[in-house]
Formats: structure tokens, C-alpha cells, sequence
């Protein structure tokens, strides 16, 4: 049988689609897991709702008939117009990007005299770094850049961010860096860096803060959206939420170790301090 030969525009087509492949599926797997982990939770609190319900139920119903007789409020009540929108998107809007400058403000609140930030960014964040890039400029701070690029080495990352003198690091939020969110926050304690980031769990590991919504709340809602629409529930029945839980945590432990005292309405407003 004759060999197929490929032309180097096709062999590099095919290493781009591997690279990406490997890219991103760690992230697809655990974004898997983590969804049947919340769906099964899920059913058993729902179970749990109904059976309450239920109780609720029987029990305002014996006050009904106690206090009230009933009336038809029919010929008094006249239903004239309902609004409804269309449409066929239903789920939960991140706002993790929005907050990208809220953490520059925190950063540079608990260090006054930081002027130089390693921004770790990968390209699904590129959004979040032109919102990075409009608090620097009213903040007086320059922003140097550092790419995430295979094999993914983040120990260069730090090595790159020393390199250029950085006084800190704001690790934004992309699918690699919450993969490897334990590993960050570690070397961020390793290398003395303080590290703020929109992972709560970089925070748990060395990092100094972090500001963000609440990943839980998100894949709770999710899995009431897709539970919905498995039942049949058409998108347009459904709202298109907005995340409201966004959540401050300060890894004191972190912060006595690179010499870092926290002002005190910083740790007043943290919803967590790790000590």
C-alpha cells in the first residue's frame, strides 16, 4: 500500500489540532466531573425541597380552612396584557473579567507602593486584560505581560516575572491556570511573589488574595438549567442569570511569610482569612 505524504501546511494543521486538543481537555474532563458531582448533589437536594414543599403545603392548608372561606375573586380580577421575552439562551453570565480592576484596586490597597504587575494571561482572557489594562492607567501602575504557551511551563512564567522586576502577579482568569490552581498558588509562595487572582483555591495555596464570584454557586445554577431543559423546559421559559456572589479571600499565612501586614479594611471586608 503506497504512503500518503502531507504536505508541511497539513502536518502543521494537524500539530495546531493536537496542541489544542490537549490544550483544553483536562479542562472538558473536569468541567465533566465536577458537573455530575453537582447534578447528583443536585437531585438529592431537590428531593429534599419537594418533600419540604409538600409538608409546607398540608400544612398552610389546614390554616386556610381555619381562617379564610373561599371566594372567587374572578369577576373583580381581569388579567389584561402579559409580557414575555423570546429567545434561545438560558444559563449563567460570568462576571470574572468584569472584576479584573476591582483586583488591581485590592492589590494595590494592600501594597501602596506596587508599580510594576506580571499579568499571567492566556488568549481566553483577553477581554479581562483590556479591562486590566484601563485600571492600570488611573492606578499609575505599568502591567507587564506574561503568555501562557506550551508545554505550559509556569515555573518560567516566575522566572519571567522576577526577570522584569515585577513587585506582584495577577493571574487572570483562563482554563489552564484553574487546571493547575494548586501549583500556581505554591510557586507563588515559593517564589515570594504576592499573587492575586480570580481562583479561590490559588489563594488556599501560597497566593496572597483572591476576588471573584463564587465557582460553586455557578455550577449550582448550571445544573438547575440543564436539569430544566432535560425536563423539557424551553430557553425562552427560562432567565439569563447574572452571578451576584462575589467573594474576597486573604491567605494571611502567605502574607506573614512575605513580610505583608493586610489593612484592616481589607480583612474587614473579606468574606475569608486564612490564617
Amino acid at each position: 500500500m503506497a504512503k500518503i505524504k502531507y504536505t508541511k501546511n497539513e502536518l502543521k494543521a494537524q500539530r495546531d489540532a493536537l496542541t489544542r486538543f490537549r490544550r483544553y481537555l483536562p479542562t472538558l474532563l473536569l468541567k465533566k466531573q465536577q458537573l455530575q458531582l453537582e447534578l447528583r448533589m443536585l437531585e438529592g437536594q431537590i428531593a429534599a425541597k419537594r418533600n419540604e414543599e409538600e409538608k409546607a403545603r398540608a400544612d398552610l392548608a389546614a390554616w386556610v380552612k381555619l381562617f379564610s372561606e373561599p371566594f372567587d375573586f374572578s369577576p373583580y380580577i381581569k388579567v389584561t396584557e402579559i409580557k414575555r421575552s423570546s429567545g434561545n439562551i438560558a444559563g449563567v453570565t460570568v462576571r470574572d473579567s468584569e472584576l479584573a480592576g476591582k483586583r488591581l484596586e485590592l492589590l494595590k490597597e494592600a501594597l501602596p507602593g506596587v508599580s510594576r504587575v506580571a499579568v499571567f494571561w492566556d488568549s481566553p482572557a483577553r477581554g479581562e486584560a483590556e479591562v486590566l489594562k484601563s485600571a492600570a492607567r488611573s492606578l499609575g501602575i505599568h502591567l507587564q505581560f506574561v503568555e501562557l504557551k506550551p508545554p505550559f511551563d509556569f515555573e518560567a512564567m516566575f522566572k519571567a516575572a522576577k526577570a522584569q522586576n515585577a513587585d506582584a502577579i495577577i493571574v487572570l482568569h483562563a482554563p489552564q491556570f484553574y487546571v493547575n490552581r494548586t501549583r500556581l498558588g505554591a510557586l507563588a509562595l515559593d517564589n515570594k511573589l504576592p499573587t492575586i487572582a480570580s481562583f479561590r483555591d490559588i489563594t488556599k495555596a501560597g497566593g496572597l488574595m483572591s476576588y471573584s464570584t463564587d465557582v460553586r454557586d455557578e455550577y449550582y445554577r448550571g445544573a438547575y438549567f440543564i436539569d430544566r431543559l432535560l425536563k423539557g423546559a424551553k430557553a425562552s421559559d427560562l432567565p439569563f442569570e447574572e452571578t451576584a456572589t462575589i467573594k474576597l479571600a486573604v491567605n494571611l499565612k502567605t502574607a506573614k511569610a512575605l513580610g505583608i501586614t493586610i489593612p484592616q479594611s481589607i480583612l474587614l471586608r473579606a468574606d475569608e482569612v486564612i490564617r
